[in-house]
């Protein structure tokens, strides 16, 4: 009963994973018409040139890192609902965080804002660790046992050690029946592109008109279909 109860919890509480697909056609280069060996579910068959390349090209640590980039995914923010369940949220968030990349800024660590009116907001860090990276420089520190409270306005220009950052309203209509919870969490650009690059697949939908299926695994579908 125990077993059953868990894995009951597990499936109702925990963070939901979706999986977006997407197809893509590739245009062989007239030069390049020359078919080659190609190993698939099915055994080995002849396809296209282009098509090995496109795949390995799709799947690189520079196409996730340029997709990244252009994105601009640096700070990720979710809700907290009941029984501990996270939420991420995309695009319907109302808040918005702007960080100030001269300054290091506390990554990998969920930062809680509890929204008190549209006007003023709790920001609360509990953490065993932070880590202090510069989005610039690259360099990072790390600092133990932190913790942290205060009450901000939006709008207002937050510095906690040596970090700097605002979190600005979105949504000027806002006003909630209830307090209600969120956090954010700022990460370093490479973690964000491996993270993604891993969760990225490519396999070779059709071999005879090269049509290439590219899945993307995400906890938010909205970001995933974005991605691809």
């Amino acid at each position: 009963f125990a077993a059953v109860f868990a894995g009951f919890f597990y499936i109702k509480y925990s963070r939901p994973v979706f999986k977006n697909d997407s197809t893509i056609l590739i245009i062989p280069d007239p030069k390049k018409a020359q078919p080659e060996l190609f190993q698939g579910p099915e055994g080995m068959f002849e396809i296209n040139k282009d098509v090995p390349n496109e795949i390995g090209i799709l799947q690189s640590y520079n196409i996730a890192d340029q997709t990244i980039c252009e994105l601009g995914w640096n700070v990720s923010y979710f809700k907290n609902t009941k029984f501990l369940r996270q939420i991420e949220l995309f695009k319907n968030v109302p808040f918005e965080v702007k960080i100030d990349s001269n300054y290091f800024q506390i990554v990998n660590t969920p930062i809680d804002i509890e929204i008190l009116s549209p006007k003023e907001y709790k920001l609360s860090i509990n953490a065993d660790k932070i880590i202090l990276y510069n989005y610039i420089t690259n360099q990072y520190s790390i600092q133990r046992d932190f913790k942290y409270e205060r009450t901000y306005k939006f709008g207002e220009t937050v510095r906690i050690n040596y970090s700097k950052f605002t979190i600005y309203m979105t949504n000027p209509m806002y006003s909630p029946k209830y307090v209600e919870n969120y956090y954010f969490i700022l990460e370093r650009p490479s973690d964000i592109t491996l993270r993604y690059m891993n969760s990225f697949e490519v396999n070779l939908l059709n071999k005879d008109a090269s049509i290439l299926k590219l899945s993307q695994r995400s906890s938010n579908p909205q970001k995933a279909t974005e991605y691809l």
